[in-house]
This record gives structure tokens, C-alpha cells and sequence, in this order.
């Protein structure tokens, strides 16, 4: 269950099993950098700043930096700060068509994948402009939005996220 599949191997038996086959398109890493889009702004979230007060002032004595970052399934309070993150693809998609088919409301999303920034915007009229928007608005077949559910990553470093 937690197969490392976004940027590089955690696989401890078979370190080397990504080599095997040419990584799918819907596993390629996006980068969030800026969204309205409340299921993307909320797709990891920082539970330190709820943390005891005791708590925070003990990490600060140490210099530790305090964070607790999840990936919850549904954020129902308060959005947090953004924090720029990076995801599968495929959760990109599915978090398009999900607010397609759930909701009328105008959103923007700007993102990169393969370095290049790439922005997908839905208008107040209902349709959605950026340089991909054809692939963003296919939807994933059924079988993968039932059983697919990846968290966000940092590629420059392994910190885990649940």
C-alpha cells in the first residue's frame, strides 16, 4: 500500500522495479502551484498549526520546523495556507472532472508538468481554456477513479504524507 509510484522507487525487495516498464502517463508528476479549486487546495494539508501550544514551543527549542502533512480524502474546515505540492497526473484529472460533474462555479488551476507551466481555467460560462484542457476534461476510466488514490510528494525530499 505504500508503493512508492511518483518520482522514484521506495520498494525495499524490488528497488529496481520501475526500470521494468515505461511509467504510465497518469502516474507523470504535475506540480501544483496556485488554485481556487478547493478539492486541489486541500489535497494535502499542514495539521501542525493545530498542534498544542506546549507542542509547537517545544519543536521551536530544538529547531525543529513543525509539520504534519496528510492527504485527506475530504477537507471540510477552514483551508489552509497553499503550499505548492506535486501529484500524479491522474489526480489532477480526477480532481477536474469531479468538480465538472459536482459543480457550475468558475475555477483556475496553474500547474507545471515537464517544466513547463500550463494553466486550465473554467470560465463563468462553463468552459474550461488552457493549453491541456482537452486531456484534463477526459475523464479516467471507471475502474481507476473507484480504486486509484495517490498523495502529494515532494521530489526533493521523502517526506511521508498519509
Amino acid at each position: 500500500s505504500n508503493l512508492q509510484t511518483e518520482d522514484r522507487s521506495n520498494h525495499w525487495f524490488l528497488p529496481g522495479w520501475r526500470s521494468w516498464n515505461h511509467r504510465p502517463s497518469y502516474l507523470e508528476p504535475v506540480k501544483i502551484v496556485e488554485t481556487d479549486l478547493r478539492s486541489l487546495h486541500a489535497f494535502q494539508v499542514d495539521l501542525s498549526p493545530y498542534y498544542p501550544e506546549e507542542t509547537l514551543e517545544g519543536l521551536a527549542e530544538i529547531d525543529l520546523e513543525a509539520a504534519l502533512w496528510v492527504c485527506p480524502p475530504k477537507w471540510k474546515f477552514r483551508l489552509p495556507e497553499f503550499v505548492p505540492y506535486h501529484i500524479p497526473f491522474f489526480e489532477l484529472n480526477k480532481a477536474v472532472v469531479t468538480a465538472l460533474d459536482n459543480n457550475k462555479d468558475p475555477f483556475y488551476v496553474k500547474y507545471q508538468r515537464n517544466g513547463q507551466a500550463k494553466t486550465l481555467t473554467r470560465l463563468p460560462s462553463g468552459e474550461c481554456t488552457g493549453e491541456e484542457a482537452e486531456r484534463l476534461l477526459q475523464p479516467p476510466p471507471f475502474w481507476q477513479r473507484l480504486f486509484f488514490r495517490f498523495r502529494s510528494f515532494d521530489p526533493e525530499s521523502n517526506v511521508c504524507r498519509h
